[in-house]
């Protein structure tokens, strides 16, 4: 439980990054239509994954592999926001 907590930490760090960039976005430089639907939607996606990996702590693996997920959709945001900002 304590990895876990680390790692969705680290996530939420990461995450704050790329969500004060995409405010930063928003209010002076929003860039192409289809960036802030699509960067918001995958947002969504992450914390939804990272949520379910709480929520299924009782099974071996599913935590982990939500977290992962959770890391992936974060780190392809963070792609996003930084080519296309």
């Amino acid at each position: 439980m304590l990895g876990m907590s680390a790692w969705a930490a680290l996530l939420v760090l990461v995450g704050a990054v790329v969500a004060v960039r995409v405010f930063l976005a928003i209010v002076f430089e929003p860039g192409p239509d289809w960036l802030m639907p699509t960067v918001m939607s995958v947002g969504i996606a992450g914390t939804v994954c990272g949520g379910l990996a709480f929520a299924t702590v009782h099974h071996r693996w599913l935590p982990w592999e939500l977290l992962g997920t959770a890391s992936l959709l974060l780190g392809g945001n963070l792609l996003l926001v930084i080519t296309q900002l």
